[in-house]
């Protein structure tokens, strides 16, 4: 099958720009060759070190937190000499499972063979929390020239990451499964030393609720050898947050595979890789914010099978400047992909797509979809491209303003909760990983400027009866007052409406106008839900960052969502996700299970870059729609997965017209999977909008 060619100029890009040109299928993109300099190098380096400054670092705990600290309790030296694998794997092995955190404290931890995520009686388990000091100065290093990880041709991972209930104990697939909850990998650097060409840096897993952040993964080979990077080649990966993440080396940087759970990346700095910067073989993925480095022929990414890429932001340099350069080779006979500002520089070609049997080139615009775009109505045929903030956030490493919830009493916590966060110190924490019962609603005073949840579980009393009616739904956080930035992460708070003591449970009620952060909380069934503050007072942002569960704006709010998972059923509402004259941008989606997706309305503006639809178990009945737009603003880029589908992927209406774009229209990414690079359905907004 003869290959297309995209081809996009480089000349004279800023950062944000991408020259690109939403097309029909055969049409394509010329490029202007930018001569080779060093320009791309100190780029990288300046973004490199903009990672390594990320905030949020340098984290410790207070004595009581409950933390496993691998030095302390487990005898790890972290002097780069000692060999600390049995301390390291004996902490591992006493924490997984139980969420409670693994911490490393600033050193070099030696380690001369694999990591896993296997409990004291050597069976894989989930809920693993990996946490350093900082990635600069906390290194898991790989002895040089490793028996076991020196044969390019059997590859061996430095660290894993596993699965309750997995698909196989032992071999290729050990660990791998679709229930590795919660496992994440915090603030460090996994070094697979020198000589090493058959290691693999991170096997990593998650599902649902996981994250890979302040990470650097590097060989520290002359030659850069080393077979993967980060590795999610075992079934089930996704989906997962990897973000402030630098790979440096390896034959592949990244290597996906597998059409289910779908990937979400920002912030992504990958340099001096060997065959290719990412390979993506069947994974939604979803990118903001990729910077690669790379020479000669490497591509920065190759679409394999049904691999389906989003990508913005993003700035691609060949120091090679050769005639062969493409930067995403797409080889997959499925594979498709949505490109939006994306600078390149060194790249003959930015894309050649194998599937399409046509070349023809035109003018440069600013985005490109490898399919044509879809619509139901007459408008604009490009994304939203709405307006992205960066997650903000509170530090305060001063634990004298830290206020300690105790131990878990053995009954109701819910007062000695209350009473820390009425304590009138700015943050407050529990202890890691345990559970804590309570039986009415939790208050937020304004003084509150960041929850430190320690991956604590809030539990529900069998005998309460707040929160047990489900006509009569009450928040389990309320967001009364106040107007400073509000953080809550790294707590659990799994909410299930089929459960009698949470029936009339949802996760927050937000009144306020504090902008509020949610990162690394899987809530469950449970629903962020927001009001109009009083008179006068404008509604805060929201910020939310590797969350499962689901959002309802009921009044126009800004949110900004990274790695997205809604499970929920509608429980009352028409989708799983409502946006009520809002703007809600999300990178990286994914849903499972009955119900649509997302309903927009009353002029409200949506965006999703990368969504991963998957239905599961759920049989969608006939004319069952996955998004549903009235009135409103949107542009998704999404693919199918699964042996069920909606037979509606969108439903649009306009005034008393109602249009339907049918699974039926859209071609396969693999079985009844399909893909849809973008579609874009934009109306005027009232006045008065912002």
């Amino acid at each position: 099958m003869k290959r297309r060619f995209f081809l996009l100029s480089a000349g004279t890009l800023t950062f944000s720009q991408l020259l690109v040109n939403c097309a029909e299928n055969n049409q394509a993109t010329p490029i202007n060759q930018s001569p080779k300099d060093s320009s791309g190098k100190r780029e990288l380096n300046k973004f490199r070190k903009n990672l390594n400054n990320f905030p949020n670092e340098n984290i410790s705990y207070p004595a009581d937190a409950g933390v496993i600290d691998v030095m302390k309790d487990y005898g790890a030296r972290g002097d780069g000499r000692t060999d600390d694998t049995t301390a390291i794997q004996s902490a591992i092995s006493a924490a997984v499972g139980t969420k409670r955190i693994v911490y490393f404290p600033k050193g070099t931890y030696l380690v001369s063979n694999t990591i896993s995520a296997k409990d004291t009686n050597g069976v894989w388990r989930c809920r693993l929390i990996l946490q350093g000091y900082n990635k600069q100065n906390t290194i898991i290093k790989l002895k040089d020239n490793c028996p076991g990880f020196t044969d390019s041709k059997n590859p061996k991972d430095v660290l894993q990451t596993g699965s309750d209930n997995p698909i196989a104990q032992d071999g290729p697939q050990a660990g791998g499964g679709n229930q590795a909850f919660n496992n994440s990998v915090l603030n460090l650097t996994i070094d697979i030393g020198i000589g090493n060409i058959g290691a693999r840096g991170l096997e990593y897993l998650a599902n649902n609720q996981g994250i890979l952040e302040n990470v650097t993964i590097k060989s520290s080979d002359p030659k850069m050898l080393g077979d993967i990077g980060l590795a999610m080649i075992r079934f089930g990966p996704g989906p997962c947050l990897i973000k402030n993440v630098t790979i440096i080396g390896f034959n592949y940087g990244i290597y996906a595979f597998g059409m289910e759970y779908g990937l979400t990346f920002e912030n992504i700095a990958i340099e001096g890789q060997r065959v290719a910067g990412i390979y993506n073989n069947g994974q939604v993925m979803a990118i903001r914010r990729l910077i690669s480095y790379n020479e000669g022929t490497i591509p920065v990414i190759k679409l394999d099978g049904a691999g389906f890429l989003v990508m913005v932001d993003s700035e691609l340099i060949c120091s090679g400047n050769t005639k062969n350069s493409v930067a995403i080779d797409s080889v997959g006979d499925n594979s498709e992909f949505f490109l939006r500002n994306v600078k390149t520089s060194g790249y003959r070609v930015v894309s050649i797509t194998k599937r399409r049997q046509s070349e023809k080139t035109e003018n440069p615009m600013i985005e490109y979809s490898s399919l044509p775009v879809k619509q139901l109505f007459s408008s604009t045929r490009k994304s939203l491209n709405l307006q992205v903030k960066e997650t903000p956030n509170y530090y305060n490493n001063n634990f004298s303003d830290w206020a300690f919830v105790g131990p878990p009493t053995g009954g109701d916590d819910t007062s000695n909760i209350q009473a820390a966060l009425n304590s009138g110190k700015p943050v407050v924490y529990f202890k890691s990983g345990l559970g804590y019962f309570i039986s009415t609603k939790l208050v937020i005073p304004s003084t509150v400027k960041k929850i430190v949840g320690m991956k604590a579980t809030i539990l529900f009393s069998k005998n309460n009866t707040y929160f047990r009616d489900k006509s009569k739904p009450k928040a389990l956080w309320e967001v009364v007052d106040g107007s400073d930035l509000l953080v809550i992460e790294a707590l659990d708070c799994t909410i299930f409406n089929t459960n009698t003591e949470t029936a009339g449970c949802y996760f927050m009620h937000n009144k306020s106008a504090r902008s509020i952060v949610l990162k690394r909380i899987p809530a469950g069934y449970g629903a962020y839900k927001n009001e109009t503050p009083a008179s006068g007072v404008p509604l805060g942002e929201l910020y939310i960052e590797d969350y499962s569960g689901t959002i309802r704006i009921n009044v126009p709010q800004k949110v900004w969502v990274r790695q997205f998972n809604p499970e929920n059923f509608e429980d009352g509402y028409n989708a799983k996700v409502t946006n009520n004259g809002g703007d809600l941008w999300i990178l990286g989606f994914k849903i499972e299970g009955p119900g649509s997706a997302i309903e927009t309305n009353n002029g409200g503006r949506t965006e999703v870059l990368g969504g991963e639809i998957y239905a599961s178990g759920y049989v969608p009945p006939a004319g069952k729609a996955c998004f549903l737009v009235n009135n409103s603003s949107v542009s998704f880029s999404v693919g199918t997965s699964g042996v069920n589908q909606y037979p509606v992927i969108v439903r649009e209406t306009r005034g008393k017209v109602t249009k339907n774009l049918n699974h039926r229209d859209l071609p396969s990414r693999g079985g009844p999977s399909v893909a849809l690079p973008l579609y874009s359905g934009q109306v005027t907004r009232k006045k008065g909008m912002k």
